[in-house]
């Protein structure tokens, strides 16, 4: 996947907060193809925090970007997941939202568990390329950013 307008919007969450379309709508540049949600959370990469008190991303978050960025085909998150641990029924809820329930309209691609610390917003393309694996709804990624 090839992404030419890239870019990075710093959100501030506590231990378990889902981030809403409200918390980004205004910073959103137009025409972004890949919107990267930088927590800062990835510092905790090492401890059990990183996956027990992960922040994740609200189903609002999903509808707001279909309805109102539809230049947006994936997002990338710092955090584990974007099911926080702590709101489990809301992360299935974001997960169908941004995947398209039973895929009827285009998924908005998810790309979890990055390390967005030292991403710049001069970064003009970036390309994804997904260790593709029959039968899988996931799978590990190469990023290559320019």
């Amino acid at each position: 996947w090839i992404f030419n307008k890239p870019q990075c919007i710093d959100v501030s969450v506590d231990d378990g907060d889902l981030v809403t379309y409200a918390d980004i709508a205004n910073k959103i540049k137009i025409g972004t193809d890949l919107l990267l949600i930088r927590t800062g959370f990835e510092i905790y990469r090492s401890t059990p925090s990183y996956w027990q008190k992960n922040s994740g991303l609200s189903p609002d978050l999903a509808k707001g970007l279909r309805s109102n960025h539809s230049s947006i085909r994936a997002l990338g998150v710092d955090v584990i997941s974007i099911t926080s641990r702590l709101h489990r029924n809301e992360g299935r809820k974001a997960h169908r939202e941004f995947l398209g329930d039973n895929y009827q309209s285009d998924p908005i691609i998810l790309i979890e568990d990055m390390s967005l610390s030292k991403y710049e917003n001069k970064i003009s393309k970036i390309i994804i390329l997904p260790l593709m694996i029959a039968g899988a709804d996931g799978a590990p990624c190469t990023i290559i950013a320019h």
